[in-house]
């Protein structure tokens, strides 16, 4: 359902989501999870606790991703001001990488799309380029899969942006599969202007994105 659509449902039907070890609850409207999330739709409307109790746990993440996509059900935005706690602020690209993961358990595609974006727009924020945080290489390789889309990602934006001083100072960071991949990724689009001219992440963001079920 796209943001600002009306209820097409009972819109008193509420839902909880239950996050992280400590169980912080999210309530939402039911018609919102199901519409965005076949898993959710599954659970909540089936004859298992889930449906019985219309509680469902996410013990694998934490509040901060929860709220994310609390918001995102709403606003089918991601928008990463919703980060309550200014000491994570830092911790941003590991959070996003963390709602994309979520998303891929739920079999939401179109928040892993704008959360791809997310990461895209933050690494240029400043029209310069910054480089993503590298502890989010080990928790994504960790994961997902060989063809996730999220790696196939990661990899060119370490091609076009990452310092070179990042591989040493930051070396614990960079799984094997991923230095193996970035190293096939690389030697395919060395060009004299640098690697943005070939990789062209900008224009060719399309090649990132989750289809949808």
């Amino acid at each position: 359902m796209e943001a600002g659509t009306g209820f097409t449902s009972t819109p008193d039907e509420l839902v909880t989501l239950k996050v992280g070890p400590n169980a912080k609850s999210f309530v939402v409207h039911k018609q919102f999870a199901c519409d965005a999330s076949p898993v959710l739709k599954a659970a909540f409307t089936g004859e298992f606790e889930e449906g019985l109790t219309q509680t469902y746990a996410l013990e694998e993440t934490t509040k901060e991703v929860g709220r994310l996509l609390a918001c995102w059900l709403y606003t089918r935005k991601v928008d990463s001001k919703q980060i309550e706690d200014p000491s994570l602020k830092e911790e941003e690209d590991i959070i996003l990488v963390e709602l994309w993961v979520l998303a891929d358990e739920l079999l939401i595609s179109d928040l892993q799309n704008d959360v791809i974006r997310q990461l895209y727009d933050n690494a240029n924020s400043d029209g310069q380029g910054r480089p993503i945080a590298t502890n989010c290489l080990k928790y994504a390789y960790q994961a997902t899969a060989k063809d996730s889309k999220l790696r196939h990602f990661l990899v060119d934006l370490v091609a076009s942006l990452m310092w070179s001083d990042s591989f040493s100072s930051c070396a614990e960071d960079f799984p094997r599969q991923f230095l193996l991949e970035y190293a096939f990724r690389v030697s395919s689009t060395v060009c004299a202007e640098g690697l943005e001219c070939e990789l062209g992440m900008e224009k060719r963001l399309g090649r990132y994105r989750v289809s949808r079920n």
